[in-house]
């Protein structure tokens, strides 16, 4: 193999992996290979990319939930909180800052509420503390381009360079062992918070443990040792099992495209890391949030899925001409430079929350202190809880959300899945027929055959079916409100569509994202004659690449407040809500009863006045005739 073939075609290790596997044919061990040159190649390195965690990365690009210009503008100088919920929430509030208005004088507090397992806390929590600047220190622009290559690397690599484990020893294990923790009286949960960095952190004792024994690995000069790391393999074993998502689910809620992308990144076929950097610096530190003893590619997701690269700009250490790779990391590391230059001009507070199941986001925010006016002006629904939890994720969302009458702009954002809700529209008869009866007052006329559910109809579907055929049980027993918020006072029945489902209704403006992310893989598959193919290769790696097409934000306003819980006294049980409803028809009939005469009044009184006018007109009449 000539040298003006590397250097053309680009070198020949893996990025990610720290020393070229032994099954390889190639001898260039200086070298990092960012494509495969032939098929022969990538079977060679299979068996470097066996995987066993399905579930890491999240499969929903990094979206601007904030949109400051189209929805508050760039002269709100209030203050903004924002809540994310998804897998690892925090890359769009990084997405978000990096393209906001530098003369927004809007203050923001974030909430990122974490319940997705102790590894995706941890993180979150050790990304923030290398692109959160301190009080009083001025980096320079060599230092903040350093820390989000830590902070990329942290996430997206499996090994990292010793210099990037310096900046990690000194931007996150020294936080880390400078704030003790204070236990917070109420649920035995602990918080520590930084104000230098104007950071708080809240979580189970676990969870924190956790996180401290994610960088524990990182003092200098200490190996990691074989019990420790079982001990992290086993606990995020834990993890997957009680966080993550059954794989046979997601199987059928995949489109066939991207099953083909899921199982080829599951199996190896072609999975590549982020490129470390120069060739010459051994990859020798194992990155604290992999936490793996071998040369592995880490989870099967294929990480560049959490970042819209729809911007793409030329790298400045690519080493090929089509070196896509190391454009996408020089893309991700200017977008953490540009959030970390809003936070240094901009005021902006951060507060991680892992969430423990069972929890919903009003027990994670009274835990911070929030009080009942401190609503949210953004609220981020990631994937797998709309879709799965439908009824108690709209309730969290309507007692978090600002009412539009307070804040014009309120929105949550909530991801659905169109394959999950039509699957689940079409396992229910009852559903069908609730789809017949009511799904013509939406406004949605679509023929009720036995074709595949289109988008918006799945949408709409899903709403009718979960509101109106749930509605008195859920108001009722997670309520605590009677069944009548669904229809109109006066009797008449009114489409839960229409009225709103917990005070929510669907906003169709404003969007703050595509309906897709447009682009083209981002992998290219060369010839050995170091040209690109674009024939059946580039067609099936365009088949195999993840993008979420058939993913879908929906947005949602709430419209109108809950009646107080000083009138709702006593409707915790179906026998509440049929005494409740026999009282407020027997106020009804003692009203009409009490305005029984004063009605018959009137209706005297217009036809005395008639008469009287009809007299007029006939003896008028009769003159007229005289």
């Amino acid at each position: 193999m000539a040298d003006s073939e590397v250097a053309k075609r680009g070198p020949d290790t893996p990025p990610g992996l720290s020393r070229p596997n032994k099954s390889n044919d190639h001898e260039n061990k200086e070298a990092a290979k960012t494509t495969y040159c032939s098929d022969a190649c990538l079977k060679a390195h299979k068996p470097a990319h066996q995987t066993k965690h399905a579930h890491f990365w999240s499969k929903v690009p990094a979206t601007d939930i904030i949109n400051v210009e189209t929805n508050d503008g760039v002269d709100f100088a209030g203050t903004l909180r924002i809540l994310t919920t998804s897998r690892f929430g925090l890359r769009h509030i990084i997405r978000s800052l990096s393209e906001y208005p530098l003369a927004s004088k809007a203050k923001r507090k974030i909430y990122i509420s974490e319940g997705h397992g102790s590894v995706h806390f941890a993180r979150t929590v050790a990304a923030l503390m290398c692109l959160l600047p301190g009080k009083d220190k001025q980096l320079s622009t060599l230092d903040m381009f350093r820390n989000a290559e830590a902070a990329v690397h942290l996430a997206y690599s499996t090994w990292v360079r010793e210099d990037v484990e310096k900046t990690l020893r000194a931007r996150v294990f020294a936080e880390l062992g400078s704030v003790p923790l204070a236990r917070w009286e109420g649920r035995g949960r602990l918080k520590a918070v930084y104000p230098d960095l104007g950071l708080t952190l809240m979580g189970s004792p676990d969870a924190l443990g956790h996180l401290v024994m994610h960088v524990g690995c990182l003092p200098e000069g200490r190996s990691v040792p074989d019990a420790a790391s079982r001990d992290c393999q086993l606990r995020r074993s834990l993890d997957y099992l009680m966080h993550g998502e059954d794989e046979n689910s997601t199987w059928e809620r995949m489109y066939p495209a991207r099953r083909t992308g899921w199982s080829r990144w599951k199996n190896g076929a072609g999975g590549v890391l982020l490129p470390f950097g120069h060739l010459k610096i051994d990859v020798s530190k194992i990155s604290p949030i992999f936490f793996v003893d071998a040369d592995v590619r880490g989870f099967a997701a294929e990480p560049l899925c959490e970042w819209a690269f729809d911007d793409i700009v030329p790298s400045r250490q690519s080493r090929a001409e089509g070196d896509t790779y190391s454009q996408f990391f020089s893309y991700i590391q200017e977008q953490m430079v540009s959030f970390r230059e809003v936070l240094q001009i901009s005021s902006v507070e951060f507060f991680v929350i892992a969430r423990e199941k069972g929890d919903s986001f009003t027990d994670n925010l009274d835990m911070l202190g929030l009080g009942p006016d401190d609503k949210m002006d953004r609220v981020e629904i990631g994937e797998g809880l709309l879709d799965k939890q439908p009824k108690s994720t709209m309730v969290d969302i309507s007692s978090i959300l600002k009412p539009c009458r307070d804040s014009p702009h309120a929105t949550t954002l909530c991801l659905l899945t169109h394959e999950s809700i039509a699957a689940q529209i079409k396992s229910s008869h009852n559903a069908e027929r609730m789809e017949a009866k009511y799904l013509s007052e939406t406004g949605w006329q679509h023929s009720l055959d036995n074709s595949k559910c289109t988008s918006s109809r799945a949408e709409v579907c899903q709403m009718v079916h979960t509101s109106y055929a749930n509605w008195p049980l859920l108001a009722v027993k997670e309520l605590s409100v009677p069944p009548f918020m669904a229809e109109r006072a006066d009797g008449r029945h009114g489409s839960v569509i229409l009225e709103g489902f917990s005070g929510l209704r669907m906003r169709r403006r404003h969007r703050v994202v595509r309906d897709r992310w447009s682009g083209f893989p981002m992998r290219d598959v060369y010839l050995p004659n170091g040209a690109h193919d674009h024939s059946l290769a580039r067609l099936r790696a365009w088949q195999a690449w993840a993008y979420p097409e058939a993913l879908q934000w929906v947005e949602f306003r709430k419209a109108r407040r809950f009646p107080s819980r000083a009138d709702l006294v006593g409707l915790s049980t179906q026998k509440g809500q049929k005494t409740f409803m026999r009282r407020k028809k027997m106020a009804a009939r003692k009203n009409v009863a009490r305005l029984g005469s004063v009605r018959l009044l009137n209706l005297a009184e217009n036809l005395s006045a008639g008469g009287l006018g009809l007299l007029a007109q006939i003896a008028s009449g009769m003159k007229n005739l005289g």
